[in-house]
């Protein structure tokens, strides 16, 4: 089995409704410099890179912005990589252009969670987390969706704050079944917040990855394998939340005074599954579709790390992860004694 690499990237439990988003980006895109069709048809405005949405927003009158973090020594944001993916031109940013106004809530009773946790264990504080996900194509239901992820959460103050990263198979979303980097954010429980750019609270600062983006290749079950690494760390100089991709290329970042409740550290740290049944109650596959077993080809998230409250990084090998399968007629989860490695997935179905 090969295992190769995408140059690439994960997250989120949902304990309540997520709101998908308020402002959708349409064809009248503010900073516009001009306008790409990528391989896979998506339409993608390349938009100057201060006149972004975000950073005209109230909360950041005084914001300036970032291009890296600080400890990046330099930036990877004009670089272009391997493989079939388009760049934006110099102090541009990529901004996939939405046509639906994809608003709502999604019901938590429908989703379930598949995952490992690391809690506030000797009441840590915890400034990144981090792994490897292979990524697969799957077959997805309009009303369904498929989500791998990583995430960070705290709770301050009555305020709950959540940052999720992954990939994620998602019609409703994105309105094909093609799995794709996406993001979510929540800084006052779940009354603010989207996925990607669909509302201000992201900076994006790379030309050629940004959340909405298909993930090509994609692996094989028991065949080439292909891998995406992705990183959510905080900058402790600006407190700033970065998404990061592949070998610490920067690609956005959450600016504090959207997360009050993550300005200090997380409390919680995730990295698994969520699915959503369809309006007919039928599951969609997770993972690649199979549960896992002795053969280890389930889809896993490999090399789980974090950032310990001395900045340390960290294997979750040495700690005592928590474990959630709310549908284990569905989905399986298999973390590997003494590792940083679990498999999970399943077929999904009706008799969950």
């Amino acid at each position: 089995m090969k295992i190769l690499s995408l140059v690439l990237l994960a997250l989120v439990p949902v304990f309540g409704h997520l709101v998908l988003g308020r402002h959708s980006r349409s064809e009248h895109v503010h900073g516009r410099v001009t306008t790409m069709v990528t391989d896979d048809g998506d339409v993608v405005d390349c938009v100057d890179i201060y006149k972004q949405s975000t950073l005209t927003n109230p909360l950041l009158s005084d914001h300036v912005l970032q291009r890296k973090p600080s400890w990046v020594n330099e930036s990877h944001s004009n670089a272009q990589p391997d493989g079939p993916y388009k760049a934006c031109p110099e102090n541009t940013v990529p901004v996939p252009r939405i046509t639906a106004n994809p608003t709502g809530n999604f019901n938590s009773s429908d989703q379930h969670r598949v995952d490992v946790a690391l809690t506030g264990q000797h009441r840590w504080v915890y400034y990144g987390i981090g792994a490897e996900l292979n990524v697969y194509d799957l077959s997805v239901a309009p009303g369904q969706f498929s989500s791998h992820n990583l995430w960070v959460e705290s709770y301050i103050n009555e305020n709950y704050s959540m940052i999720l990263v992954g990939w994620r198979a998602d019609p409703y979303l994105f309105q094909d079944s093609k799995s794709r980097l996406f993001t979510y954010w929540t800084g006052k429980n779940f009354n603010n917040g989207c996925y990607n750019t669909l509302c201000d609270g992201y900076v994006q600062v790379d030309n050629v990855f940004y959340p909405g983006m298909v993930l090509q290749p994609t692996s094989i079950y028991g065949g080439n394998q292909y891998i995406i690494r992705l990183d959510v760390v905080q900058d402790r100089d600006t407190h700033l939340w970065w998404l990061m991709v592949g070998n610490n290329r920067p690609v956005g970042y959450w600016p504090k005074e959207f997360l009050p409740g993550l300005q200090g550290g997380a409390t919680v740290l995730a990295w698994g599954g969520l699915a959503r049944a369809g309006g007919d109650g039928i599951c969609p596959p997770l993972g690649n579709g199979h549960f896992p077993d002795a053969s280890n080809q389930a889809m896993y998230i490999r090399s789980l790390q974090f950032i310990d409250n001395l900045n340390n990084i960290r294997s979750t090998s040495e700690m005592i992860l928590e474990s959630i399968v709310d549908k284990s007629g569905c989905y399986g989860l298999n973390l590997v004694p003494d590792s940083a490695i679990v498999y999970l997935g399943g077929p999904g179905g009706c008799r969950c």
